[in-house]
Order: C-alpha cells, then sequence, then structure tokens
C-alpha cells in the first residue's frame, strides 16, 4: 500500500480493505460449503464406492482375494466333512498347503482368472443398463 497523506487517501484505502475482506469473506463461505458437504458421511461413502469400482487393478485384487477366501472355504469344508478328526486335520492341511502353493506359484494364473470375472461382471451390469 501507498503511504496515506490526506482523509480522502484513507477513505479510499477504508473503502478497497472492506471490498477485499467482503470478497475474501465470500470465497471463504463457499470454500467452507464445499468442505462441508465433502466430508458428510453419505458423500464420503459414495467418493470411496466410486474409487473402489473405477480402479480395475483393485477390482482384479478383490476377486483374486475372493478366489483365495473360496479355496481356504472349500479346503476346509473338504476336510471337515471327512472322516476321523486326526485324518481330517491332515488332510485339511495337505489340500490348504496344495492350494496355497498353487495360488502362490502360479499368481498370473488367478489374475487372469480374476480379470476376467470382473470383466464377465462388468459386461453383465452395462447390459443390465442398456436394457432398462
Amino acid at each position: 500500500m501507498e503511504n496515506i497523506t490526506s482523509d480522502i487517501d484513507l477513505e479510499n484505502a477504508i473503502i478497497a480493505l472492506e471490498q477485499k475482506q467482503l470478497l475474501e469473506a465470500t470465497l471463504m463461505k463457499a470454500q467452507y460449503h464445499l468442505v462441508l458437504e465433502g466430508v458428510t458421511p453419505i458423500n464420503i461413502l459414495k467418493s470411496a464406492f466410486k474409487e473402489v469400482f473405477v480402479k480395475q487393478d483393485l477390482k482384479v485384487d478383490l476377486v483374486k482375494l475372493g478366489i483365495e477366501y473360496g479355496a481356504n472355504y472349500i479346503s476346509r469344508k473338504l476336510a471337515n466333512d471327512n472322516g476321523p478328526k486326526s485324518l481330517s486335520k491332515v488332510l485339511f492341511n495337505a489340500l490348504l498347503l496344495t492350494v496355497t502353493n498353487a495360488i502362490e506359484k502360479r499368481p498370473e494364473a488367478v489374475e487372469a482368472a480374476a480379470t476376467n470375472i470382473v470383466k464377465v461382471i462388468d459386461n453383465g451390469l452395462l447390459q443390465l443398463k442398456n436394457s432398462k
């Protein structure tokens, strides 16, 4: 700011500062409302779901995780349906180790299967949207 030497300069400086204050207050209120809208629980959930369903890698990772849990579940079911408990535990551990090793040794096969599953689901959802 320039040096104020007269009453008129003082009034002009006050008016300029009041206008600046009004503009900054308006911008701050707008920013506040945007932030407030962004942090409401429903909008947080919406953005989280949008990120989940937009990112292809995350979809593939979720399907891979589902396949691993499914294999683990099937292994447990097969182990629980077999004879005596000790034999059941041995078979369960052997089956679980086999499935885990197969998944670890060939992650590209699991990823390819997961990618195909995601594509099928996406295509089905797209056809469902288009049919409405």
